[in-house]
């Protein structure tokens, strides 16, 4: 299973070098893919997931650079078929594109996008983005991608485990992204079982949270959140048990100013 780890600007208060530096960290001490992740109205500031994904472009070599779950149905497809072509390009085909039809109504209200059209939406914005990335010409636009860009960035859908866009992951796209945080164990597990069985290529299980100095953690039950709460052997056997269900990634929450605990997350790893 892929070790991986979200890069989040909140742990830091300043320059907009130490988030690249984090990057440059994670993949220093084997991390395989690192992710940028959109949130609005949390509370806090977060890099917008493109431009931070093409700033860790310029600062890395081999590690995979993810964004997820970016809420398609708030943006203009052409404008996110350019930003996301930018970042593909930078990344020299390490770019992991991660969309989603988004789930808070407060968002939608915000941006004035009908909340009830987000499917829709979400499924024409693919389709021109798709369009765009392999130079067709959509509403008189034409990105003319260059050649080694023809077809655009590997495209990951985030959803629910229960929806339809499962299938539609697994049919049509690189890969699904589930949410630890969001969703039940149980859910993940039948989320995954659910798009392997259709063919389905990478599942990712992502907003893992870790606290290895947590104590008296148990095995996890079908209604619990999946973490990594608990002690370092307990954490390395929960990594285990995703990987035997059949996730191919894993990304784990962590701050990645500590060296020392950077190694020590990423030695869990099955």
């Amino acid at each position: 299973m892929k070790p991986a780890v979200a890069i989040t600007a909140y742990e830091f208060d300043g320059d907009g070098r130490d988030l690249i530096d984090a990057v440059a960290r994670a993949e220093a001490v084997g991390f395989e893919a690192a992710w940028f992740f959109e949130t609005f109205g949390r509370g806090y500031f977060n890099f917008d997931p493109l431009g931070a994904i093409s700033a860790a472009a310029m600062a890395t070599r081999s590690i995979e650079l993810g964004v997820g779950v970016v809420q398609a149905p708030l943006r203009h497809p052409i404008d996110l078929a350019q930003r996301a072509l930018t970042a593909h390009g930078l990344a020299g085909g390490r770019f992991l594109f991660g969309v989603g039809a988004g789930s808070n109504t407060e968002t939608f209200a915000a941006f004035d996008v009908p909340y009830e059209e987000r499917f829709r939406r979400l499924e024409t914005s693919i389709a021109t983005m798709q369009a765009l990335w392999r130079g067709e010409t959509v509403d008189g636009m034409c990105l003319k991608p260059w050649t080694s860009l023809q077809g655009g960035p590997d495209l990951l859908i985030g959803s629910w485990a229960g929806g339809r866009w499962i299938r539609i992951a697994a049919e049509r796209h690189a890969g699904w992204i589930g949410s630890a945080t969001y969703t039940s164990f149980g859910d993940l597990k039948r989320g995954v079982a659910r798009f392997k069985a259709l063919g389905g290529r990478r599942a990712i299980a992502t907003n893992i949270q870790v606290d290895l100095e947590a104590t008296g953690a148990a095995r996890l039950a079908d209604d619990d959140r999946f973490d990594l709460r608990c002690a370092p052997a307990m954490a390395a056997d929960r990594l285990k048990q995703l990987r035997d269900l059949g996730f191919d990634d894993a990304i784990v929450f962590v701050e990645c100013r500590d060296l020392d605990r950077l190694e020590a997350i990423r030695a869990l790893f099955p």
